[in-house]
């Protein structure tokens, strides 16, 4: 069994996470029984698994910014905007001297 998450990152960016969970195949254990982990049959937990796995996913960090925007103000400082692609990213408040 296969368990996939597609992301859009922007900026014709994507991940794809694939989680497997293939063992066991079957949930048949042949003259031993069947297989079962906590009671439920193998592949009900792995397909648990799978899913509890994709409910974690979740991206941390910044791309690069698309564009930087630098104004000058009278007081000497200078305001700097980045923007990640139509989103405002941050704006920092920075004096030079």
């Amino acid at each position: 069994m296969q368990a996939a998450i597609a992301l859009d990152l922007g900026r014709h960016l994507r991940a794809v996470i694939v989680f497997d969970a293939n063992e066991p195949a079957t949930d048949d254990g042949g003259p031993l029984g069947p297989f079962t982990v906590g009671g439920l049959p193998a592949s009900s937990w792995n397909r648990e698994q799978a899913r509890a796995a994709l409910a974690g996913v979740y991206v941390e960090g910044n791309l690069p910014p698309a564009r930087v925007r630098i104004r000058a103000a009278r007081s000497g400082s200078y305001r700097i905007v980045a923007r990640l692609g139509g989103a405002r990213a941050k704006s920092s408040k920075v004096r030079l001297g």
